[in-house]
């Protein structure tokens, strides 16, 4: 009878968590279909900043906005609890929707915050509550007392995307099992796809209109002469009484033509609107999506498979038999041991799945690559070498088949409305970028230590000086333009990617498809060239893709749908240009290395 070995047990392992892992996600993707509804939002002061500058009323800029699309209005402190009468009265007849935004002002920490609540509970329509500054309602005394209350009240809480830490918001929705929506504040975007593609990829619900922020209009206290730099005269017809009733406002308003400054928030709106619908968005109505939560014993299984991985790196990478035992071991005691520490409570279990996920990150990359690397080296004294088309193709889709596996597996493990949500994003995002190619590297240049050495017996040259530098070069720009906030990109970058965005319906990431899958194809070919510095670039730059192609599933408030068409694009795309990039390199080479093209 034939011995199973620990590599089959450990890729056992590794298909049951990944088989859970899809069901997992399975259920997930049917959550995320069920939150599809957007909020298009705006603040009554900017509206009725707007009706200043049209000289109308803010009420006939208000229905202007709310009949082209507008579905919220946001209000602030003084106009939702003390509200003007005719604004009320407009609220209940047209049912729009509201949103309060509460500071944390000191005047309400004198009494009882219950007291703000019930004044506020009286604006018609109210959908949504957030806080501004930096600083939630009743911090820091009658934060709990608050968030007792909302809890009761299951009244939705939002949260400010990139606003940064507000003080006693975790209390609140820690009450609400972390079901709340992400906001987009406006801004600091300059156009209007930007916002869209925030509700698309990062999974805001509430996109918060700025018209004196992205809009380039001129908020009327910084004009001398509001009278003098009116955009347009308004219409007899819209010269309206101050106490006149909503209804004759709206009837006016209905059917004015939109002036200068209305219009401009007006088409923003619409075209909002057009760009959300095409991608299958509906509007009004957002709610706090339902709890998710996954049990412990389902994240430990998940995890095994990752401890799988981590076995499986090291039985490639280490030869000694007793060393290589020893560090399977302290991997197994180590998670094992972060299994129970993770049961000590909310912020140890966080804790131990975050240490998971980035452990995750860290051995899928290096595996598929660490992998494919041994079979080229077996590959050069192959006697029947393969078609350097076939190679490619195996390598590339090999590692990439690996990488992907584990980033559905932690995926599905950080199903959690906490992680969803974006409230506690993944930890070490630079780190998992980095260390794979470096281990990658490293472990190349041991494989050329233990087996010929020539790579390392040959003489410093100039070739191979720019090779490194080239190396260090692309690590840092890689490095600077991954995450959520990166570096300034080209005008003509920033068409490419509207336009491969439009063309595939979720953008490839230039790193992979233009840069590191290519190099991955054309691995197969560097096998059988004399010049390892060639090789061992290409591979730093097929790590650096497969690096990327995992950080791709760690933006967790994305959807898993986007994930994969991206990647899945991303991964044809590289495979193209690599073809054609050996149909052309390969027979330049025949002068040079006459086996090296073979067929």
């Amino acid at each position: 009878m034939k011995q199973v070995s620990l590599r089959q047990i450990c890729w056992i392992f590794l298909c049951a968590a990944l088989l859970l892992a899809v069901q997992t996600l399975y259920y997930r993707m049917q959550f995320e279909a069920e939150n599809l509804q957007v909020e298009i939002a705006a603040e009554y002061g900017d509206l009725k900043k707007i009706a200043t500058l049209d000289e109308i009323e803010p009420l006939q800029v208000l229905e202007q906005a709310r009949i082209n699309g507008l579905t919220c209005l946001v209000l602030l402190d003084e106009q939702a609890l003390d509200p003007d009468p005719l604004l009320i009265e407009y609220l209940e007849i047209t049912g729009l929707s509201v949103a309060l935004q509460l500071s944390n002002r000191e005047e309400y920490l004198e009494g009882d915050i219950v007291e703000v609540i019930a004044k506020a509970l009286g604006v018609p329509n109210l959908r949504l509550l957030f806080f501004a500054g930096y600083e939630a309602l009743g911090w820091p005394d009658q934060v709990e007392r608050l968030a007792d209350l909302l809890s009761y009240l299951r009244l939705p809480v939002g949260f400010v995307e990139m606003l940064g830490e507000q003080k006693g918001l975790e209390s609140i929705v820690a009450k609400l099992d972390y079901s709340m929506v992400r906001i987009h504040p406006g801004y600091p975007y300059e156009n209007l796809e930007d916002m869209a593609r925030a509700v698309r990829e990062r999974g805001i619900r509430f996109s918060f209109l700025k018209p004196f922020k992205n809009m380039g209009l001129l908020d009327p206290a910084e004009l001398q002469d509001v009278e003098t730099t009116a955009l347009r005269l308004l219409p007899d017809r819209l010269l309206l009484a101050s106490d006149a009733s909503p209804k004759a406002m709206l009837h006016a308003a209905s059917e004015a033509e939109s002036l200068e400054a209305t219009q401009v928030l007006i088409a923003w709106i619409r075209d909002l609107r057009s760009s959300l619908a095409a991608s299958g968005f509906s509007f009004g109505g957002v709610i706090s999506p339902r709890s998710l939560s996954l049990h412990p014993f389902h994240v430990f299984w998940l995890s095994l498979g990752i401890l799988a991985a981590g076995i499986l790196l090291i039985s490639y990478t280490v030869s000694a038999p007793r060393l290589r035992g020893l560090l399977c071991a302290i991997l197994l005691v180590a998670i094992l041991l972060g299994a129970l520490y993770g049961r000590g409570g909310h912020a140890a279990y966080l804790l131990y799945r975050d240490a998971i996920a980035l452990l995750a990150a860290i051995c899928f990359p290096t595996l598929g690559l660490i992998d494919v690397w041994g079979r080229f080296r077996s590959e050069r004294n192959n006697p029947v070498p393969l078609p350097l088309w076939r190679l490619g193709l195996q390598t590339l889709l090999r590692s990439s088949a690996i990488t992907l596996c584990g980033a559905l597996i932690v995926n599905a493990m950080l199903t959690d409305s906490i992680y969803l949500s974006g409230w506690h994003p993944f930890r070490g995002v630079k780190i998992a970028l980095i260390l794979p190619p470096l281990l990658i590297i490293g472990q190349a240049l041991w494989f050329e230590l233990r087996g010929r050495g020539s790579l390392l017996k040959k003489a410093f040259t100039p070739l191979r000086f720019l090779l490194g530098a080239l190396m260090i070069f692309a690590s840092a720009t890689y490095l600077l333009r991954s995450g959520n906030e990166t570096a300034s990109i080209s005008g003509i970058e920033g068409m490419l990617r509207l336009n491969l965005e439009s063309l595939f319906g979720a953008r490839p990431r230039f790193k992979e498809f233009a840069l590191g899958h290519p190099a991955g194809f054309l691995l197969g070919l560097a096998a059988r060239l004399p010049w390892e510095e060639i090789a061992l670039l290409l591979l730093f730059f097929a790590a650096i893709a497969q690096a990327s192609l995992f950080n791709t599933f760690m933006h967790l408030h994305s959807p898993v749908l986007l994930g994969l068409r991206r990647s899945l694009w991303g991964l044809a795309l590289g495979e193209i240009l690599g073809a054609l990039t050996l149909l052309v390199v390969a027979p330049l080479l025949t002068s040079f290395v006459p086996n090296a093209a073979a067929e």
